[in-house]
């Protein structure tokens, strides 16, 4: 009997504890950190930057569950607007996940079917989808979500009579111009009025080809030249405004290395590529399908295909990855679109599960946005501390190695500068304080030098002297002896 109740006891004890709810701490992770290596481009494992927070689904927030919930958004406010698509509504939940308000889409009294909806934007007091396979998009008043107006195929000069107006991404900057991804249109962004009068294509991918090519196009026939798709531009997936009023684009695939492009308002490219790795998750097969711009001209990109995101500083250096296809908390379906939230958040919406999942940053991340903060404030000193900081969780981490070696750089410590260029495979700025070295050198023992090249000028003029003089002399003997005949 006293047996029976120990073991009762013991197996009391197992289920009491197993039913305690696991943090995410606590959970295993389905996946790891990781960083570029600056000086050969391999992959350098880093501690987590971002652990799952928390799992919503629409039942939780007591509407029922979402339904093919394909992309969302955030306002000013922190607010986030879902577009429940299969629903064929949007909902809005504020920043502590906790639900505040639906609307569905109606028309003249008519709920209308948005199931293929792809994309969704808001502004100051407007909420914009893309109701993609109905080639419009559709404009809802953000206070009370009554229907505005729609904008349909636009109509110009510049566009064929048979041009797909397919809207699948939106972005609306502060003069209420539209710029928008249309699927299967390869000319560039869309630019439309507010009222739908389109004004040009912008920030057309330009296809490189060489000389070769060129030539056997010439002798190609129509079918050959239709199936070399190399030379088609690649097709937008995703577009987003940065605070700064510029468009951070995304490619499905690589466009001359790179699946992102941050264009200025005349649709030039000027997106910062310092870093030796390109922004394309190129140890991977990677296609960015999402962008969202974040604090401090930060970045991240979505990796649908391998259920990964990554996040770039303003200078194009990957900072950490996180995500993966898997069944646990943090491992996503099919991931369709991501946002920040405040306190450096991501949430993540997977279509599939019809689920938003939350990631919060662990203190190595907080570490290297700090570290990044300071630096685009350029309050350097402060820089350097977080930099080494950020150095004693992760001794490889290239992007800290280099900012230190430029503080010691500007500091006049060339010897340390070239020390960490080495390490992190600076080679112009290593090339530059090598130099600094050579000069400082040649500052420093100028006295030096000057003494002995005087020792060798003089030298030299010794022996020159020398040598006139003994050939004078000869030439003075010579004279003697042939006097004396």
């Amino acid at each position: 009997m006293k047996k029976l109740l120990v073991s009762i006891l013991f197996i009391a004890l197992i289920f009491s504890v197993t039913a305690v709810p696991a943090s995410a701490e606590d959970t295993v992770i389905p996946y790891t950190n990781f960083t570029y290596s600056e000086a050969d481009g391999s992959i350098v494992e880093s501690p987590q930057a971002y652990i799952p927070q928390t799992t919503v689904y629409g039942k939780d927030l007591g509407i029922g569950d979402f339904l093919y919930p394909s992309d969302f958004d955030t306002d000013t406010n922190g607010d986030i607007y879902i577009l429940d698509a299969g629903n064929g509504r949007v909902v809005v939940i504020d920043t502590n996940l906790q639900y505040k308000s639906h609307f569905d889409c109606i028309i003249n009294d008519e709920k209308i079917d948005i199931s293929t909806a792809q994309g969704i934007t808001v502004t100051q007091d407007s909420v914009y989808i893309c109701d993609t396979d109905h080639s419009r998009i559709l404009v809802f008043n953000k206070a009370d979500g009554i229907f505005k107006y729609e904008i349909g195929t636009p109509t110009a000069v510049a566009l064929d009579d048979n041009f797909l107006f397919k809207p699948a991404k939106v972005s609306v900057d502060t003069h209420g111009d539209l710029y928008v991804v249309s699927n299967g249109t390869y000319e560039g962004i869309l630019n439309l009025r507010p009222d739908g009068e389109f004004v040009t294509f912008f920030a057309a991918n330009k296809v490189s080809t060489d000389a070769w090519d060129l030539f056997w196009r010439n002798f190609s026939t129509k079918k050959q030249r239709k199936a070399r798709v190399a030379l088609i531009p690649q097709d937008f997936s995703s577009i987003d405004i940065d605070a700064n009023g510029f468009l951070m684009i995304t490619t499905f695939t690589a466009v001359n290395d790179s699946m992102v492009k941050r264009a200025n308002p005349g649709g030039t490219n000027v997106i910062r590529t310092l870093s030796n790795s390109k922004i394309n998750g190129n140890k991977i097969d990677s296609s960015f399908s999402d962008i969202t711009a974040g604090p401090d001209r930060l970045y991240s990109c979505l990796d649908r295909k391998n259920g990964k995101i990554y996040t770039y500083n303003n200078d194009g250096y990957l900072l950490y990855t996180f995500g993966a296809k898997a069944a646990q908390q943090g491992g996503f379906k099919n991931p369709t679109a991501i946002t920040y939230l405040d306190d450096y958040r991501i949430a993540a919406l997977d279509i599939d599960r019809a689920s938003i999942t939350v990631f919060k940053t662990t203190e190595y991340a907080d570490t290297i946005h700090l570290a990044n903060k300071y630096q685009t404030n350029l309050e350097y000193d402060k820089a350097t501390e977080q930099w080494e900081r950020v150095l004693e969780y992760n001794s490889n981490f290239s992007l800290a190695i280099k900012m230190i070696g430029i503080r010691h750089f500007e500091a006049g410590e060339y010897q340390l500068a070239k020390k960490y260029f080495k390490l992190c495979n600076a080679k112009d700025m290593y090339s530059d304080a090598r130099q600094e070295l050579r000069s400082e050198w040649i500052y420093n023992n100028s006295w030096i030098i000057m003494t002995v090249v005087l020792v060798l000028a003089g030298f030299y003029l010794y022996v020159r002297i020398k040598e006139s003089v003994k050939k004078r002399k000869e030439k003075q003997r010579a004279k003697q002896q042939m006097r004396s005949r």
